[in-house]
């Protein structure tokens, strides 16, 4: 859900020569009538960061070289964007307009978001997601290697053991349960919205 705070990171390369696109895309979030970009421009040497409502401004700080990898974070906090290079804060901008109906954005790094088109043609590695706006604390700590606490989703490249892993973090709103008295033949009903996969109920025994 984009509709509010939240914050993407992820590490992208761009590579000399490949794939010879004018423009490669690594990061674009669309949906809900607004979108949020990272592209390179390969002349000059550049990032556009933005989104519908906003935009940063062209620096000589923004200027990537080839062939070696960024680490990246998008914050939003109310109506605020922030983009972290190497853990540095580089831009703010201020976008009013951002939608109550982003809640189902399509995020695509490395390519455009309708997935076939200005593909990055290097890397990607580190990506999470997380629905609030990280600290700039939690900015420097990501680009050392520490995703920030509560993520939602994390996927690392280089990590087997985190290929496709999920990190959810829910806080549950209300608990019922009740246990049988005869201890050879314990009966257990919990019931919670937030079990996984939309089961309200789980039952032991009995």
């Amino acid at each position: 859900d984009m509709s509010g705070d939240f914050s993407i990171g992820y590490e992208t390369m761009r590579a000399t020569g490949g794939g010879g696109n004018a423009i490669d895309v690594h990061m674009y979030a669309n949906g809900g009538g607004d979108y949020l970009y990272h592209y390179s421009d390969n002349s000059p040497t550049s990032y556009g960061i933005g989104s519908l409502g906003g935009s940063c401004t062209n620096t000589s700080a923004k200027a990537y070289t080839y062939d070696v990898w960024v680490n990246n974070v998008f914050t939003k906090s109310g109506s605020t964007f922030t983009w972290y290079k190497n853990g540095v804060s580089e831009c703010t901008w201020t976008d009013s307009g951002w939608g109550a109906g982003n809640n189902a954005m399509t995020v695509a790094i490395g390519v455009n978001y309708d997935l076939v088109q200005q593909y990055l043609t290097g890397g990607t590695d580190e990506f999470f997601f997380i629905d609030r706006a990280i600290t700039s604390t939690e900015a420097v700590a990501f680009d050392a290697g520490t995703k920030p606490s509560g993520t939602v989703f994390y996927n690392s490249m280089n990590d087997p053991s985190q290929l496709y892993s999920e990190d959810e973090s829910v806080s549950a709103t209300s608990t019922t349960g009740t246990i049988g008295t005869a201890l050879q033949n314990p009966d257990l009903i919990f019931t919670d919205t937030n079990l996984p996969d939309n089961t309200d109920t789980l039952s032991v025994g009995g």
